[in-house]
């Protein structure tokens, strides 16, 4: 999967460390606040995607998942698409259950 230009690293530069009332509605405005509140609170977040079936919602968990590896990666970890792919991947694994309307329905 290549990521779409609104979704490159240079829109997650643009998005680090600032304010979601700064920024336009975008995947990683939302990640962006849920970070900074976990680190202002030092307690879990939790960004709920809902939507109907076929709404892009695993898209968007994959681009969240993106967001948050790479503003909290420490230095030495390069996250890298394959280890994103890898934990895409187990996340499916487990996640996974078939619905009337689509029997690949994920729950992540």
């Amino acid at each position: 999967l290549r990521p779409l230009s609104l979704y490159s690293d240079r829109v997650i530069e643009m998005f680090k460390g600032c304010r979601r009332e700064d920024m336009p509605p975008h995947i990683f405005a939302a990640g962006q606040q849920a970070y900074h509140k976990m680190l202002q609170s030092n307690t879990d977040q939790s960004l709920v995607l809902m939507g109907i079936s076929g709404s892009g919602k695993t898209f968007n968990a994959r681009y969240l998942l993106r967001y948050l590896a790479t503003v909290g990666q420490v230095e030495g970890g390069p996250v890298t698409y394959s280890k994103l792919d890898a934990v895409q991947l187990l996340l499916h694994t487990f996640t996974s259950a078939a619905t009337f309307l689509n029997p690949q329905a994920t729950r992540c």
